[in-house]
């Protein structure tokens, strides 16, 4: 009798195979958990980064707002020291020292604000 046709060893040889694909089946059944688990964590992280991509993008618009505000402040120092170089008289020169102050004042109120924004950013 030939080995090939044996029943016996068919049968061995088709509980094999069984058991083979039984153990690519949970294979398969593991890589499609790992899988789900892996798109589901992409998924989170995607959201997460476009969360911070956003805080970012506020911090920076934020930043450069505060920027503009000082920026205009100093300007505006600059045109009121201008106008002492000018001749004027005392009450023209007192209320423009008094403005000078007012807006050295508003620049260090302003300065902490710009400061924590741009702390903000860098983080």
């Amino acid at each position: 009798m030939e080995d090939s046709n044996n029943p016996l060893k068919l049968f061995i040889e088709l509980a094999n195979f069984d058991q083979s694909l039984n153990q690519l089946r949970q294979q398969i059944k593991t890589l499609a958990s790992e899988k789900e688990f892996l798109q589901t964590n992409y998924a989170n992280l995607a959201t997460k980064l476009e969360s911070i991509k956003k805080k970012v993008h506020d911090a920076q618009k934020a930043v450069h707002g505060h920027e503009l505000v000082m920026k205009d402040l100093d300007s505006q120092l600059q045109k009121q020291k201008q106008f002492l170089e000018q001749n004027i008289n005392q009450k023209e020169y007192t209320v423009i020292k008094n403005s000078i102050t007012n807006i050295k004042q508003n620049q260090y109120d302003y300065e902490p604000i710009l400061i924590e924004d741009w702390n903000k950013l860098e983080l």
